[in-house]
Parts: structure tokens; C-alpha cells; sequence
């Protein structure tokens, strides 16, 4: 009698054993509530609340204000930044910026940042100066 010519009962057959041709066996479908709708669904529309008394071109007006960047970021062309003091002193940024808050020094509005002919920058070189001596 050949060992193809026996028939396995369901009971007795592994069921994480590899297909004979290599491949990985498939995960068995999701049941119940962990189930995933069919993917040719269209997802809910997006929905946004208006707040009472604005229009919706209105509050999407609004929106759109708020999203562009704060007044931090814009123009700081023509400044001196921190960090490239910092790299003058062979000091990390964050170690400059640190120097600075210990000494009680404020961030200005546009960030680490100072105008060329601004006083402040002054003190900065002369903090970072001293900073780094230590």
C-alpha cells in the first residue's frame, strides 16, 4: 500500500503547515466585528462644523487664515540667526539657546534670531563667548 493512497481525516491535518509550494499560508479572513468593509465603499464625507452665525465660505475662509504660517517664520531674511553664531564658537545650538535662557535673555518674536545692527546681538556674542570658556 502507498502513502498517497491514504486519506488524511480533516481532524488530523495541520492547519499551520506551509503549502507545498513555498509560499506562506494566508491568514483566514476576519469574522465578526473585526470584519473590514469591502473596499469598493466610498469613505463618509468629510464633515465640518461651521460655528453659529458664519456662513460656510465664511468659516472656510477663516480656516484657510489659520493654517497659513505664524508671523514667527516670516521674514527672517536678513537676520542673524543663533545657531550660526553658535557654529562660530563651536558651540551646538541647543547648548547656545540654553546659555542664553540661563542668562535670562527673552526669545525674540521671529525665534533665535537678531537684526545685524540690533544691541542684543551684541550681548549674545559676548554670552556665548563666555559660554563656551566654561
Amino acid at each position: 500500500m502507498k502513502n498517497d493512497d491514504l486519506e488524511i481525516p480533516a481532524s488530523l491535518k495541520r492547519t499551520d503547515a506551509k503549502p507545498s509550494n513555498g509560499q506562506p499560508k494566508a491568514p483566514p479572513p476576519p469574522v465578526g466585528n473585526d470584519a473590514k468593509p469591502a473596499t469598493d465603499a466610498k469613505p463618509a464625507p468629510k464633515v465640518t462644523k461651521v460655528p453659529t452665525g458664519m456662513t460656510g465660505k465664511k468659516a472656510a475662509a477663516q480656516a484657510k487664515k489659520a493654517a497659513k504660517l505664524p508671523p514667527m517664520f516670516k521674514g527672517r531674511e536678513g537676520l542673524v540667526a543663533v545657531a550660526d553664531i553658535a557654529k562660530e564658537y563651536k558651540l551646538a545650538p541647543r547648548d547656545a539657546r540654553a546659555i542664553l535662557r540661563a542668562a535670562k535673555l527673552k526669545k525674540p518674536a521671529v525665534g533665535w534670531a537678531y537684526d545685524a545692527k540690533d544691541p542684543a546681538l551684541k550681548r549674545v556674542r559676548e554670552l556665548l563667548k563666555a559660554g563656551k570658556a566654561k
